[in-house]
């Protein structure tokens, strides 16, 4: 099972510069890239604020590349068609449940969301080095 962690990028931006209506729909819209990018027998659920997360059950090795690579395909799809004044951007972390080494949900979670803070960090870092 992979247990993903994923949070909406800069979401006080959105709600701070388009108020926010415009901040709801920016999290529908993040729901909807996840649903079309993960299959109907994975569970996707808000955990809060602009957090999601996602268990995936696996039928076979799913690489996270492969995982990072349809999300970010989606994403671009969304940010293409929808046309705001705003990108959506979502930085993801992926934790892989063991069978043979169990834990905790709560310590999948804690992995996952780990991961996810180091990718947000890149994604600051990369953004912070345009200006």
């Amino acid at each position: 099972m992979l247990m993903l962690f994923i949070d909406l990028n800069d979401m006080k931006y959105i709600n701070d510069t388009f108020g926010h209506l415009e901040g709801d729909r920016a999290l529908r819209d993040a729901a909807n890239i996840l649903r079309n990018t993960f299959r109907e027998s994975d569970i996707i659920g808000r955990y809060g604020g602009d957090e999601f997360v996602v268990s995936a059950l696996q039928t076979g090795y799913i690489e996270s590349d492969t995982i990072n690579k349809r999300l970010n395909e989606n994403i671009e799809l969304h940010n293409l068609e929808a046309k705001r004044s705003y990108n959506i951007s979502l930085s993801i972390g992926i934790a892989l449940y063991d069978p043979t080494a169990p834990t905790s949900l709560e310590d999948l979670i804690s992995q996952a969301d780990n991961m996810m803070y180091e990718n947000k960090y890149k994604h600051k870092r990369k953004i912070n080095n345009q200006y």
